[in-house]
């Protein structure tokens, strides 16, 4: 808020009222345009659907970490995730039990990863986790509790039980 004060009353004159409320409509404007730019920077950077990071943004991330871990000798993990199957639940069940489908893998896949690691929808049905500083042991581990978390969830989908409980 745009606040200006005169110790004398009605001290301002017409013409710096003009020039307040003009500043003001200025100041106004800049701030809802910086909102729009953030909003699309955001929008930029992640999928529409799940709200993970998008494939550009992961690829773009990805070749990063890999610069450094190469530069600085560290390490750095990749995880590629694909859903057996995902055309028949469109086909079954419809688009909208799909993106249903989709939403809430993405929600088991970030809350069952470290809060560094970036999970991002790469495409379709496919997901990728990139972990740095995390060898091939850990992200094997983390793998098989992925698959995990997904088959628990898709099998109870499918049984029309109540889904996983989050952690």
């Amino acid at each position: 808020s745009l606040n200006i004060n005169t110790a004398e009353a009605n001290g301002f004159r017409d013409n710096d009222v003009l020039v307040y409320s003009a500043s003001a409509l200025h100041i106004a404007d800049a701030v809802e345009k910086s909102k729009i730019l953030k909003e699309s920077k955001q929008q930029a950077i992640t999928d529409s659907l799940t709200g993970l990071y998008s494939r550009r943004y992961f690829m773009n991330a990805m070749e990063r970490e890999l610069s450094n871990a190469e530069r600085y000798g560290g390490t750095c993990s990749f995880l590629m995730i694909d859903v057996d199957h995902f055309k028949d639940i469109n086909d079954d069940f419809g688009h909208q039990a799909g993106d249903k489908v989709l939403r809430k893998l993405g929600d088991l896949f970030k809350t069952y990863t470290r809060k560094g690691d970036l999970v991002a929808r790469y495409g379709g049905e496919e997901f990728a986790v990139l972990m740095a500083g995390v060898g091939l042991k850990d992200a094997a581990a983390l793998a098989e509790k992925l698959r995990a978390v997904a088959e628990q969830y898709l099998k109870e989908e499918e049984e029309g039980k109540p889904t996983v409980d989050e952690p």
